[in-house]
């Protein structure tokens, strides 16, 4: 090809750098299509045997380094010199981390400089959801409302002719959540100790600290510590890192106790490594860690137990000092065994928790109250103990109505019934769910159908003696009716 005519095509953008090929070209005509702009391509150097070369009408212009060649066609209405080109010069970008949900300090990105004003301005590809981009301030704004992984930023400066410069930089929006429980790792295992610590508790993305990977959303997908000096415990918070898949906390022996519950969130955690660890794992972990592979398994927690004892009914005698009571003492469990005895002791009583011993003068009358004795271990696992304490004038119970309804809420499941208000409490036990009293406090009716009464029926219902109505029916009793309940004459007008 020799001869190429393009003029008033309705050509646009720019003439392509393969132009260079057509090696016996020596006439080119592209003029008078406004649409064509920028630079010549270098690459027409080539063109050593072109004569005649139009170019009017058009946005075309000659690099500097085309002068030369330019200058020794001898072209004929040629394009002009192009202008100098748009330039950021040394200016560059520093790498921007944001946290979703906190407002970016604006961001005014550098300003180009060139001959072919005006210079337009944009970025791309388009920016993390909440912020936005001013390109007539050059300003970078907003409240990123969704975590975003790394991404790599493309800034433009495009002058008249279509040239332009470019700047790139990198855009990391992390999850608030995941940064909050990663700090509460470091403060919890002694991060100030740790061998590695780099970037942790930095502006730096999450991403680049020590051990921590995420993905493209900015989640925390991996965790991986291992052999790092962590010591103390695991904190609750780490159950927030709601991506991690795998957790790597392996040959940190002073890492001691349970894993928190809150782990039990981890839905999504494929592996786990304790391996060297004094870590332990509680039982309302199991179930979520049989879902779990773990590179070297982890010990089950100890649980405290009473094994068989038990602590007999306590009657005292208002004025006079009780023989020392030491209650019984827990096995098992992680860690230091705390005792505490529920609700408050009579009047002239106390509890020594750390001798497990109840002593003192009882210096008001008390009805049979039941209380609860429990011990807690270190990780929080507990057991517990129920008997009861009457206070009397005389040595004598002073209320038998109150002992059998007592004796027949433990035996029938009283803490699982439907309703139980004011049931074990200090009320009048007229005011006590189902229960009705004549003007002398004697239990006459008793309405507890439909309630979830499980087990079988106390022979100290017997001691009812003022009971003439009394409805059970629609629940979950068990067993033969006691013998007692023969003595309540008066209850055959209405039993059910």
């Amino acid at each position: 090809m020799t001869r190429l005519f393009l003029d008033n095509k309705g050509l646009v953008g720019s003439l392509p750098p393969e132009l260079g090929n057509l090696s016996r070209l020596e006439y080119l005509n592209p003029s008078n299509n406004a649409g064509l702009r920028g630079p010549l391509p270098v690459e027409m150097s080539r063109l050593s045997g072109l004569s005649e070369f139009y170019a009017n009408g058009t946005g075309l212009c000659v690099p500097p380094a085309l002068s030369a060649w330019h200058a020794a066609i001898g072209a004929k209405n040629g394009p002009p010199a192009c202008g100098k080109l748009p330039s950021f010069g040394g200016l560059t970008v520093a790498d921007q981390g944001y946290r979703v949900g906190t407002p970016v300090a604006d961001l005014t990105l550098p300003e180009a400089t060139g001959d072919d004003a005006p210079l337009s301005y944009s970025i791309s590809p388009a920016l993390p959801e909440g912020l936005t981009f001013e390109p007539s301030t050059r300003v970078l704004s907003g409240t990123p409302t969704v975590a975003q992984g790394t991404t790599i930023y493309t800034y433009t400066a495009r002058d008249s002719d279509g040239d332009e410069a470019t700047l790139t930089f990198k855009i990391t929006v992390e999850s608030e959540t995941d940064r909050y429980a990663l700090v509460a790792l470091y403060n919890a295992t002694g991060g100030t100790r740790w061998t590695n610590q780099a970037n942790w508790l930095s502006g730096r993305p999450i991403g680049e600290w020590h051990g921590v990977t995420t993905d493209g959303n900015g989640r925390v997908t991996r965790l991986s510590l291992s052999r790092n000096q962590l010591t103390g415990s695991i904190p609750p918070e780490l159950g927030s890192l709601s991506g991690l898949r795998h957790l790597s906390l392996g040959a940190n022996n002073g890492l001691t106790g349970p894993l928190p519950p809150e782990m039990g969130r981890l839905t999504n955690l494929n592996t786990l490594d304790t391996s060297a660890t004094k870590l332990c794992l509680p039982p309302a972990l199991s179930h979520w860690r049989a879902g779990v592979n773990s590179e070297s398994g982890i010990p089950v927690c100890g649980v405290p137990t009473f094994g068989t004892a038990t602590v007999a009914h306590q009657n005292y005698v208002r004025g006079m000092p009780i023989a020392d009571l030491r209650l019984p003492a827990a096995v098992g469990g992680d860690g230091t065994l705390s005792y505490t005895l529920t609700p408050a002791l009579p009047a002239g009583l106390s509890f020594d928790a750390s001798a497990r011993v109840l002593s003192g003068t009882p210096t008001a009358v008390r009805p049979t109250t039941v209380y609860t004795y429990m011990v807690r271990d270190a990780d929080g696992e507990t057991a517990q103990l129920a008997f009861t304490i009457a206070v009397t004038v005389d040595g004598v119970t002073s209320d038998p109505e109150r002992d059998a309804l007592v004796a027949l809420y433990h035996a029938t499941g009283g803490a699982n019934w439907t309703w139980n208000t004011n049931w074990l409490s200090e009320q009048p036990i007229g005011e006590w769910h189902g229960v009705s009293t004549d003007s002398n406090g004697r239990v006459t009716r008793l309405d507890l159908s439909y309630n979830q009464l499980s087990g079988p029926i106390p022979s100290e219902l017997g001691h009812l003696s003022g009971l003439e109505t009394l409805y059970l029916s629609d629940n979950q009793l068990t067993g033969s009716i006691p013998l007692e309940l023969g003595n309540l004459v008066p209850c055959g007008r209405g039993s059910s």
